[in-house]
C-alpha cells in the first residue's frame, strides 16, 4: 500500500485506486495530476517554459505539466527533467506494480518525507503527518551528532529514526525491496572562454528570464525583497524593468540599529526606479521571541537565527493580500564572489599579486588590511597538506572551529575522527587548497545549506499561504555562473564583477558600486545573550546531559563565550526536546 499526502497537512481531496491512496489540497495550483488505470503522474510545484522543452520530445503540449510528462516515454522523463527548469517534486506511481519514483529538482526546493509502517509506504510534504501515523518513532541520535558537528547536516535523514527525506537532484525508487537513492542530475564544473562582456550578456539574459518566469507563473499580487543589497536590489530593479505588473518592495528595518541599517540604500533605489516601498519595522523581536511561534510550525530543530525576519515579512504579506514573494536568497552562492581566485594565486606562488589584490579588496570594503591575515589564511596553507594543518591546529592553544566542534560533544555523540568524516562526506577537508576555484563554486552551488534554507522558507511561507520564489536559483543561471572564469567574478578588487556589469543600466549605480553588507542578526544576538545561562544548563542536565561535554558547558555556555548562533542552536534543541517530551539518554 502507498499513502501520499500533499498540501501541508490540509488536504480536502482524496483519490483511492488499487493500492494507492492520495490526499491533497485541491485548490493548490502547484499540485497537478494526470493519470489512467495504470499510473499516476503528480507534480508538486511547476516548470518554467515547459512548452519549449516538450517540443524537443515531440510531446503533446498542455497547461498541465503532469500531462506533459505522462506523454513521455519512461526513458525520456529524466532527459526532460535534466533540461527543465523550475521548483518541483515529481512522483510517478505505477499502480499495477505498486511502485513509485520520486524526483526532486536541482536545489531540492520542496520536502518529501517518507517512512514504512509494516508493508505500507507513507509519503508527505509534512513530517507531522507521518508522526501522527505512529508513536513508534524514536530520536535519531546519529542526526543529533550531525546537527552539532558538521557544517552541513542535511543528508536525507531526519531527527526521527526510520523517517527519511528526499535530497536535491535525487531520484528515489520505492519497490518491493525498499527504496534506492541515486542522483539523476548534476551541475558541471566547467569554465568557458568567453570575455567579460559576453558572460555579462548571458547572465543578464538568464537573470531577466528567471525574474520574468517567477513573476508570470502566478496571476496574483506580487512583492519583492528589497534590503538595499545587490541581490534584492537586482530582483526589484529587474521586476520594474520588465514592467509586467505593479511591484511592491518589502523593506525590513531594525529600529535604527546602525549595523543593520539599509533604509538609505533601499529608499533611494525605490525612488529612483519608481517602485512602491513598504517598510516593515522590527523593534522588539528576534529568534528567541519568534521561537514560541516557529516551534509549532517546524517539527524539527532548524537553528533559524534570522528566521524571524521572514516570519514578519510573511505576516505582512498575508495582511496585505499579497500571494507571491520574490526573495534574493542564494545570490551569494550562485553569483560567486570570486574569492577562490586567492586559492589559485597561492597555489601558483603568485604571492605579490595575492597581497595586492587582498589589500585592494579591503580598501574597497572600507576594512583595515592586515598582511598577517593574508599570510595565515592563504600563503602558509599553500605549503602544507590539510591533514598536517589540522594536526597543527589540534595542538595549538587556539583550536580551529572543527576541533572546537569535536570537543563540544561527549564521546558517545562525537565522530571518532571528524576530519575523516568530513573527507568521507565532502571529498576533502572543507578548507582544502586541493580544490580548484571551479570545484569550490560547485560545492557552494550544491550546498545542502541551500536546500535546507529554501525548504524552511517554503514551509514558513506555506503556513501563511504565501508562494516564495527564488530567481537566483534558476538552474540555467546557476550553470552559467559556474562557467564564468574566476578572474571575471573577482576583477580589479571588485567581487561579483561580471554580474554587476550584467545589471548595468537596470540597477542604480549606487547599488552596483556598493561593497558593504549589513548585519541582520542584531536583535537575535541581543536576545540570545540575554538568555539565563544557568536555567538553560539546568534544562540541558534534565533533557540531554549525556550530549555535551561538561567542560564545554562551563567554559563556553555558562560564560557565553560561544558564538550566539551556537548558543541559540542549543537553546532551540532543548526547547524542542521539552515540547516533544523527549529525553536524550
Amino acid at each position: 500500500m502507498i499513502y501520499l499526502n500533499l498540501g501541508h497537512n490540509k488536504p480536502n481531496k482524496k483519490i483511492s485506486t488499487h493500492n494507492f491512496n492520495f490526499e491533497y489540497f485541491e485548490n493548490n495550483k502547484e499540485i497537478q495530476i494526470f493519470y489512467d488505470d495504470t499510473k499516476f503522474i503528480i507534480i508538486d510545484g511547476f516548470f518554467f517554459e515547459p512548452r519549449s522543452i516538450s517540443k524537443e520530445f515531440s510531446c503533446k503540449y498542455s497547461d498541465n505539466h503532469a500531462e506533459i510528462i505522462f506523454n513521455l516515454d519512461e526513458e525520456d522523463i529524466e532527459s526532460f527533467l535534466k533540461k527543465a527548469d523550475g521548483f518541483f517534486n515529481l512522483l510517478i506511481v505505477n499502480t499495477v506494480e505498486e511502485s513509485l519514483k520520486a524526483y526532486s529538482d536541482h536545489v531540492g526546493s520542496k520536502s518529501i518525507f517518507f517512512t514504512y509502517l509494516g508493508n505500507r509506504l507513507f509519503l508527505s510534504d509534512n513530517i507531522q503527518y507521518l508522526l501522527n501515523k505512529s508513536h513508534k518513532f524514536q530520536l535519531n541520535k546519529a542526526k543529533v551528532t550531525e546537527y552539532f558537528s558538521l557544517m552541513n547536516n542535511f543528508g536525507g535523514e531526519t531527527f526521527y529514526k526510520e523517517i527519511y527525506e528526499i535530497n536535491a537532484r535525487e531520484c528515489i525508487h520505492f519497490g518491493d525491496n525498499g527504496f534506492k537513492r541515486r542522483e539523476y542530475f548534476n551541475f558541471k564544473a566547467v569554465t568557458n572562454n568567453l570575455t567579460i562582456d559576453q558572460n555579462a550578456k548571458l547572465l543578464r539574459k538568464s537573470f531577466l528570464r528567471s525574474v520574468k518566469n517567477c513573476l508570470n507563473y502566478y496571476d496574483a499580487k506580487s512583492a519583492t525583497a528589497l534590503s538595499g543589497g545587490l541581490d534584492s536590489s537586482s530582483i526589484t530593479s529587474v521586476a520594474k524593468f520588465l514592467d509586467k505588473k505593479e511591484i511592491i518592495a518589502k523593506t525590513v528595518t531594525f529600529n535604527n540599529e546602525k549595523k543593520s541599517y539599509e533604509l538609505d540604500y533601499s529608499s533611494n533605489l525605490s525612488a529612483e526606479i519608481g517602485v512602491k516601498q513598504d517598510i516593515i519595522e522590527l523593534c522588539d523581536t528576534g529568534c528567541i521571541t519568534d521561537l514560541k511561534y516557529s516551534i509549532n510550525i517546524f517539527a524539527e530543530p532548524k537553528n533559524l537565527v534570522n528566521g524571524y525576519i521572514h516570519h514578519e515579512i510573511f505576516k505582512n504579506l498575508k495582511a496585505n493580500d499579497t500571494e507571491v514573494y520574490l526573495d534574493g536568497f542564494g545570490g551569494d552562492s550562485v553569483i560567486d564572489h570570486g574569492y577562490t581566485l586567492f586559492l589559485n594565486l597561492a597555489k601558483e606562488f603568485r604571492f605579490k599579486e595575492l597581497i595586492r589584490l587582498d589589500r585592494l579588496i579591503h580598501r574597497n570594503k572600507g576594512a583595515k588590511y592586515r598582511l598577517s591575515r593574508t599570510i595565515k589564511k592563504y600563503i602558509i596553507p599553500s605549503f602544507f597538506s590539510q591533514r598536517f594543518l589540522w594536526f597543527l591546529d589540534s595542538i595549538r592553544p587556539t583550536k580551529n572551529i572543527y576541533k572546537l566542534l569535536e570537543s563540544k560533544l561527549t564521546n558517545r555523540f562525537r565522530f571518532k575522527n571528524l576530519y575523516d568524516e568530513l573527507i568521507k562526506r565532502y571529498g576533502s577537508y572543507p578548507n582544502s587548497f586541493e580544490k580548484s576555484s571551479e570545484e569550490w563554486h560547485l560545492m557552494n552551488i550544491k550546498s545542502t545549506q541551500i536546500t535546507s534554507s529554501i525548504r524552511d522558507a517554503n514551509t514558513l511561507a506555506r503556513h501563511y499561504d504565501i508562494r516564495i520564489l527564488f530567481p537566483f536559483l534558476s538552474k540555467e543561471l546557476m550553470q552559467l555562473s559556474l562557467e564564468v572564469p574566476v578572474n571575471q567574478k573577482l576583477f580589479n578588487g571588485i567581487d561579483r564583477y561580471v554580474f554587476r556589469k550584467a545589471m548595468d543600466g537596470i540597477v542604480p549605480c549606487k547599488i552596483l558600486e556598493r561593497h558593504t553588507k549589513s548585519d541582520l542578526s542584531t536583535f537575535s544576538k541581543k536576545e540570545v545573550m540575554d538568555i539565563n545561562a544557568k536555567k538553560l544548563v539546568e534544562k540541558i542536565n534534565k533533557r540531554c546531559k549525556s550530549l555535551f561535554e561538561e567542560t564545554y558547558i562551563k567554559e563556553n555556555l555558562l560564560k557565553k563565550r560561544a558564538d550566539f548562533t551556537e548558543i541559540y542552536q542549543i537553546y532551540e534543541f532543548v526547547a524542542w526536546l521539552e515540547k516533544n517530551d523527549i529525553f536524550l539518554e
